[in-house]
């Protein structure tokens, strides 16, 4: 029996809300599991998640995360219940609850959103700027081409078994893409360590930005913050937002916050890196064959549904980085 399915069984949800309902002092009536490791706590006027963390450490780092967020004038994320809560051993973060826009859902599929996204992040960077120096101790200093090389190797170590497979070709040519990437990156590699520094995000996808009941974007979950150049959290952005463009180089580009790197050759080196592909077909690998099965179609449909295009979009830029 596997773990989620024991604490099912054994009304862990039932004792979390009890816990919740006498050491907080909320009244909460409701307790719903959202995901592994996430709960829902409603009550009549307050609604909180409960989300479980690792370690004390961590779960104190990011409060005095969030603390410092709002401290510097950064209103657009949530904040903490004030104290981290033990329950039968388990560490618990109480974190207040956004409710989210029913009728205006964030995706990337629209302009509207990726330039609302960029200008929160904007704003994120520019306050995180101003008390990086207070986390150096605390929070790792980034570096991309160390990431990215370990995702390759670990890439090319699990697409070696399954040389017989349809899809061993095409995941090889994005192999080959890679690491001519990465060579490029490495001749540029105090670009992506180049001071000033920021905290970045470090998960910019669509799920990290909420927009409210009234319109207003917010930035969440700070599980992979880090010490780097704002330029990172970007880069992961445009890979991101890519797809809904249909890898269009002009039309990623015609947003303000993009165009100082247009000509950039460090910055376009970095977007011919098939991060997405990587990290999405090694976490395939990794699976039990069950898991596979239900997976293996949506990738292969992230992987082939916009070849041609994701395809034209590399060349392009490889051809421009040769012209700098």
């Amino acid at each position: 029996m596997n773990k989620r399915n024991k604490m099912k069984r054994d009304g862990f949800s039932s004792r979390l809300l009890l816990f919740m309902k006498k050491n907080v002092g909320f009244p909460f009536t409701r307790i719903k599991q959202l995901k592994k490791g996430v709960w829902l706590l409603v009550g009549k006027s307050e609604t909180w998640i409960a989300k479980e963390f690792v370690s004390l450490s961590k779960l104190k780092l990011q409060m005095a995360f969030t603390a410092a967020l709002a401290k510097n004038e950064f209103k657009q994320s949530y904040i903490f219940y004030p104290q981290p809560l033990i329950v039968e051993d388990r560490i618990f973060g109480l974190i207040q609850y956004i409710k989210p826009s029913r009728m205006n859902e964030f995706h990337y599929h629209s302009t509207t959103n990726i330039n609302d996204a960029f200008m929160l992040m904007e704003n994120f960077h520019c306050s995180t700027s101003q008390f990086v120096s207070s986390f150096i101790k605390e929070i790792p200093l980034f570096d991309q081409i160390i990431k990215w090389e370990k995702r390759l190797k670990v890439f090319n170590e699990l697409l070696s078994q399954h040389q017989q497979a349809r899809y061993y070709s095409t995941l090889k040519s994005f192999s080959y893409i890679g690491e001519w990437a990465l060579e490029r990156m490495k001749c540029n590699s105090l670009y992506f360590m180049k001071e000033p520094h920021c905290i970045i995000h470090g998960d910019v996808a669509y799920h990290n930005f909420i927009r409210d009941e009234n319109n207003k974007l917010h930035l969440i979950d700070f599980d992979l913050i880090a010490i780097a150049p704002s330029k990172i959290d970007i880069i992961q952005f445009c890979n991101r937002i890519l797809p809904s463009l249909q890898w269009n180089e002009n039309a990623l580009f015609q947003f303000p916050q993009l165009r100082p790197y247009r000509e950039c050759e460090a910055f376009l080196t970095a977007l011919v890196y098939p991060t997405d592909i990587f990290r999405e077909w090694n976490q395939f690998f990794r699976q039990n064959s069950r898991k596979r099965q239900t997976q293996l179609i949506y990738l292969e449909n992230m992987t082939f549904e916009l070849l041609k295009e994701r395809l034209h979009f590399y060349k392009a830029m490889m051809k421009k980085i040769d012209t700098l």
